[in-house]
């Protein structure tokens, strides 16, 4: 029988993985709300779907981003393209 969802978990599988990544980011200064969009350059590629303050005046935040902006290490903007709010990716579920 068939089950609710079926076709999108299907769907998943046969293309190899989801079309977005769950990343674990880090920056500095004040912390964004959740949801903010997330920019690469002048291109939303995500958005935060949570962030908490850590030690000193870091932050990090959890964001749902595209799979082809997604890499570890790389450098993103939270709320628009030219505020200055940089993330940095720290870490991506694995999903395969």
């Amino acid at each position: 029988g068939c089950y609710p969802g079926q076709e999108v978990i299907e769907k998943i599988i046969s293309l190899g993985s989801p079309a977005k990544r769950l990343a674990l980011m880090i920056g500095s200064g004040p912390v964004p709300a959740a949801p903010t969009p997330v920019f690469f350059g002048a291109s939303e590629v995500g958005s935060i779907t949570s962030a908490v303050r850590t030690e000193g005046e870091g932050f990090a935040v959890l964001a749902l981003l595209r799979k082809n902006a997604a890499g570890e290490g790389k450098v993103l903007h939270a709320g628009t393209p030219e505020s200055g709010i940089e993330l940095t990716v720290e870490r991506l579920a694995q999903y395969e």
